[in-house]
């Protein structure tokens, strides 16, 4: 079974700017023609050859859809999310990004199996557990939903809609599933996006209830 250690602030703060950034920087260096839908699978597993494993019962036996393994990198993740594929890209994105930002503290946890991923979430303490998770969740939706790409497509479709002086719920309804279409991602990932680029409209929709 792996063994961890607990060195104080394994996983100091990063601002969201930060992460936004770091999301710009890792699309253009892998996804040069600005693809969109965002190749995700095809970044994981050919240009940073990390091995994609299926496990049946994953999420029943560690309480998790996936984890990652570093040394070899690899991904496993739980085998029900092959029947969802929109689920499934947003699952690679987040794994992706706990590689990028936490390799380090993945590789010094040496997880090898589900056990060693249970350890090593047990041994999370303080504001660890969540800069971890939170950091891997906001960086994903911008790897999947590249900001300037977001915004220009969103703006765009805010015009058909109306303006945003005059959207209302129905509008956003169509925004939304236009926004899960073109990105493929699940309508609740293209939602709480348009809530960090749009909040401002999203209050004037709740003051309009």
């Amino acid at each position: 079974m792996a063994t961890t250690s607990n060195p104080a602030n394994r996983v100091p703060y990063i601002g969201k700017e930060e992460l936004i950034r770091k999301a710009d920087e890792f699309l253009k260096k892998y996804n040069t023609d600005d693809e969109i839908p965002v190749p995700i699978e095809r970044i994981v597993e050919i240009k940073l050859d990390m091995l994609v494993l299926y496990q049946p019962g994953l999420k029943k036996e560690i309480g998790a859809d996936s984890y990652l393994c570093i040394n070899p990198n690899r991904i496993v993740i739980d085998q029900s999310q092959e029947n969802y594929e929109n689920r499934l890209r947003f699952t690679y994105a987040h794994e992706l990004c706990h590689f990028l930002l936490h390799k380090d503290i993945y590789d010094l946890s040496k997880i090898k199996d589900g056990d060693g991923y249970k350890e090593f979430q047990n041994s999370l303490v303080g504001e660890e557990i969540g800069n971890l998770e939170f950091q891997a969740y906001f960086m994903a939706g911008y790897i999947l939903m590249p900001r300037d790409l977001f915004r220009n497509k969103t703006d765009n479709k805010i015009k058909e809609e109306g303006g945003k002086d005059f959207l209302t719920a129905n509008n956003l309804a169509r925004i939304i599933e236009f926004l899960s279409t073109e990105f493929f991602v699940s309508e609740d990932c293209a939602y709480k996006q348009f809530i960090k680029e749009y909040p401002d409209i999203i209050k004037t929709l709740e003051k309009n209830l």
